[in-house]
């Protein structure tokens, strides 16, 4: 009895600096690799932290935002400085 050994064919989905994310079809594998991090995902596991991840983004720029307002709302405030002599 012989098995057959099928490599998988990996898709390019993306690609930037840091790294990149492939799919196999045969498999249902989507393969991410970011730096020296190289993860293997079932397709249900990938989704739910592209939206972890994206929620994650979402929350750090309001935050961003709002850290800059109060910083500006601080900056432009004058302190009152009430001399007693």
């Amino acid at each position: 009895m012989t098995q057959q050994n099928n490599p998988c064919q990996h898709m390019q989905l993306a690609t930037s600096p840091i790294g990149d994310v492939k799919y196999c079809a045969d498999c249902g594998i989507v393969h991410l690799a970011v730096q020296n991090l190289s993860l293997r995902l079932e397709t249900e596991s990938f989704r739910a932290l592209t939206y972890m991840l994206a929620q994650a983004q979402l929350n750090m720029e309001d935050h961003e935002h709002y850290s800059r307002h109060q910083y500006q709302a601080v900056k432009n405030v004058k302190p009152f400085i009430k001399k007693t002599h």
